[in-house]
């Protein structure tokens, strides 16, 4: 993610900038491609994790919901990598600059709902089973419905835009939710009492 250093263009920027970028950057996007790679393959084992947690917690559904909605994220998630690897790879300057924008964009269109459907089926299922603490459930349900305002900013510039700060700062939350929910999943399964909700 923090793979160029230089923050992209703006969903508002023409799409020549996004050409240029992408070659001006062309190492930089080839490593952190190998590197999302590597870090998906840690994001399905999470995700097995997960699933077998809610289903141990009798909680059948939404652990399906929230396996299919990882899946369809690790899925968007492969294809963007690919999007970026080639394009890179290619050098992108022979290329419309407007494909170039539309394939490295297309991503932060696709995202956002089923991230926001993965942590609010686990946050529902959390609180229903207390597999962790309820102040984490709670900040997931409240992480799952700022995903969702993301996946809807559509403003052509500004925080709003889809490239920018509405979204951004949904996949942060997404990362550290990861990154906290495995170290509650690394632990040994509490037989506490579950919650009705």
């Amino acid at each position: 993610l923090f793979l160029p250093a230089k923050a992209p263009p703006s969903a508002g920027d023409p799409a020549a900038e996004w050409a240029a970028f992408v070659q001006d950057h062309r190492s930089a996007y080839l490593v952190s491609m190998c590197l999302s790679g590597l870090a998906v393959v840690g994001f399905l084992v999470f995700l097995a994790s997960l699933a077998t947690r809610l289903r141990a917690a009798d909680q059948e559904l939404l652990a399906v919901v929230a396996l299919g909605a990882g899946l369809v994220t690790a899925a968007v998630w492969y294809v963007w990598l690919s999007f970026e690897g080639v394009l890179a790879w290619t050098s992108p300057s022979g290329i419309d600059p407007t494909v170039v924008k539309t394939l490295l964009a297309a991503a932060d269109f696709a995202f956002p709902f089923p991230i926001a459907a993965l942590v609010g089926a686990t946050s529902i299922a959390a609180l229903r089973s207390a597999i962790w603490p309820t102040w984490l459930s709670y900040i997931g349900l409240a992480g799952a419905v700022w995903l969702l305002v993301g996946g809807m900013a559509m403003a052509r510039s500004g925080f709003f835009a889809p490239t920018s700060g509405a979204r951004l700062t949904g996949w942060a939350f997404f990362f550290l939710w990861v990154l906290v929910g495995s170290v509650f999943l690394l632990r040994k399964p509490q037989q506490g009492r579950a919650v009705g909700v």
